[in-house]
């Protein structure tokens, strides 16, 4: 089980001159995950939101909370209950917006695993970009590396969501269509797993027309312990040894270290908040 936390955010451009621009609304999100079914207290989202907060321009604010209960299921988390709650965290009145589109890119780390997880913090103030480039003042450097801090070692333990790419990995020696969507997969030498609970994901593995084989299969049987029956296949044929094979699987892996990296650009979409337009006039049965 783990909590999935979003953050909802929303700005308004200002027009200097209305008489050539006008000014437009958008939304984004960012998320972050902890383990296990507590929510974030009163305490943790005060202190998560008000140190996002203060990398914002005074154009935006933070405007919602979600927090939302996963249940990992092998290579996938399903969606359970959540709940929405609206917040007002506004940006730093000292800042500017350019374009809401100019993000800061972070690197987290993972204190577990070789994972890693790129993810951006967005509405980066136009003071800190120079030239085309992240160039923070002092203090921006300073609240920057204290969100960077309060991901890696909070109190509220945050993780990022990914696949377990240290699985044990075995050559594929053949992929032999069985008919009704299934497929034979001999491996150099048994990877485990269990039937219809564990999937099959390839890596580099290329069918006889080199064409990539891309996604992750259900077993649903073992012939030998090297040889697996799996599902969901479309056809494609593999007579050569090609690539790797892994069982595959999700989890969730703490942040040990959180960096940032360089200014990105990445586009926002339609403000969460905002006027809700009439009904239209329905015509009577």
């Amino acid at each position: 089980m783990a909590i999935k936390i979003t953050m909802l955010f929303g700005v308004t451009t200002e027009a200097v001159d209305p008489s050539v621009s006008s000014p437009h609304s958008g939304g984004w999100s960012e998320s972050l995950w902890t383990a296990g079914t507590t929510p974030l207290t009163t305490t943790q989202i005060n202190t998560l939101l008000t140190a996002r907060a203060r990398l914002l321009p005074k154009q935006a604010s933070i405007v919602g909370l979600r927090q939302g209960i996963f249940t990992l299921a092998e290579n996938k988390f399903l969606p359970g209950q959540s709940n929405a709650q609206k917040v007002n965290y506004p940006g730093d009145a000292t800042l500017t917006c350019n374009m809401p589109q100019d993000s800061l890119e972070l690197t987290g780390y993972s204190n577990s695993s070789i994972n890693t997880n790129r993810f951006r913090v967005g509405c980066l103030p136009d003071e800190m970009i120079t030239k085309g480039e992240y160039a923070p003042t002092s203090s921006y450097f300073l609240r920057v590396n204290g969100y960077c801090a309060l991901l890696a070692a909070g109190g509220a333990a945050y993780f990022f969501p990914g696949r377990v790419l240290d699985n044990p990995t075995r050559k594929v020696m053949s992929i032999i269509p069985a008919g009704g969507g299934t497929a034979t997969v001999i491996l150099s030498s048994s990877l485990g797993g269990t039937i219809n609970e564990q999937y099959l994901r390839f890596n580099r593995t290329k069918d006889d027309d080199g064409v990539a084989i891309q996604g992750s299969f259900l077993i649903v049987g073992f012939a030998s312990p090297a040889t697996y029956t799996i599902s969901g296949w479309t056809g494609q044929t593999v007579t050569n040894p090609s690539g790797l094979a892994r069982i595959d699987q999700a989890s969730l892996f703490q942040f040990r270290n959180v960096v940032p990296s360089r200014a990105v650009v990445k586009k926002i979409g339609r403000p969460s908040q905002g006027y809700r337009g009439r009904a239209s006039k329905r015509v009577r049965a």
